[in-house]
């Protein structure tokens, strides 16, 4: 929305979004999605004004919500893994009964 009209960012996603937050200019989905404007993006990916992007490897299930801290995006939702290394994917200490994970 720019104010007076809805427009798209890229070409959508390919499944249900189920979350959206903000950063700065960039924006952050997640969801049930593998795809977003064209490019894969394992549940979750960030649009940084022009295009999407994916976060790494992603996650391995569906996003239900995205937060901030410092420079550090949090992600939760119901899925079992998170990048393909531990080194920038973490668990956040002993979490919840779910999967709760912080990516650098």
């Amino acid at each position: 929305m720019d104010g007076s009209s809805w427009s798209a960012l890229g070409s959508g996603a390919n499944n249900t979004v189920h979350a959206l937050a903000a950063s700065g200019t960039d924006l952050y989905a997640g969801g049930w999605f593998t795809a977003i404007g064209g490019i894969n993006a394992n549940y979750v990916a960030r649009w940084d004004g022009l295009r999407w992007w994916g976060l790494g490897e992603g996650v391995g299930g569906v996003v239900h919500a995205i937060a901030f801290g410092g420079t550090n995006v949090y992600v939760a939702g119901q899925f079992s893994t998170a990048g393909g290394s531990t080194r920038t994917i973490s668990p956040v200490g002993t979490g919840v009964s779910g999967h709760p994970w912080v990516a650098d």
